[in-house]
This record gives structure tokens, C-alpha cells and sequence, in this order.
């Protein structure tokens, strides 16, 4: 295994962390939590293959899924604040 397979791994095993707080979560602020990190750990690992294999066109992909995904995040996030959330 090289380096590039250990940091994917660990960054795998990690989001199965995220994964269970995305599922059982108490509250719908700790899933909308999990998954931005989520989100940011599919770049980080998009970000990586692409360093790895010499793909610049991934880096713009990943660039744009991160602006996507702040995007949603935030208009998600929105929705929350507004009471529209489950009751906690």
C-alpha cells in the first residue's frame, strides 16, 4: 500500500463516523453536520486521486462540488433556523 491508498483509507474510516451521526442522529442540525463532512471528505478524497493521477480537470470537479455543496449547506441550514426542523 502506498500513501496515497492509507490516506483514503483513514479518510474512509472516518466517515463511517459521520455515517452513524448521519443516521442516528439526535437532532437534524447534528445530520446537517455529518453531512458537510462528508461532503468535504469525498473532495478531500476526490482531490487526492486527482493529485495522484495528474487529472487537473478532477480538481475543477471537486472545486465545484465544495461551491455546490457550501451552497446547499447553507440554504439547508436556513430552512432549519426557521423552525421548520423536527422538534428536538
Amino acid at each position: 500500500m502506498n500513501l496515497l491508498n492509507i490516506s483514503i483509507l483513514i479518510i474512509v474510516l472516518s466517515m463511517m463516523g459521520e455515517l452513524f451521526r448521519l443516521l442516528l442522529g439526535p437532532t437534524s442540525w447534528d445530520r446537517l453536520m455529518a453531512a458537510n463532512l462528508i461532503s468535504v471528505k469525498g473532495l478531500m478524497i476526490l482531490a487526492l486521486f486527482a493529485h495522484y493521477n495528474q487529472l487537473e480537470y478532477l480538481l475543477d470537479v471537486a472545486l465545484t462540488y465544495g461551491i455546490i455543496g457550501y451552497i446547499g449547506i447553507i440554504l439547508i441550514a436556513n430552512y432549519l433556523a426557521e423552525g421548520r426542523n423536527d422538534h428536538e
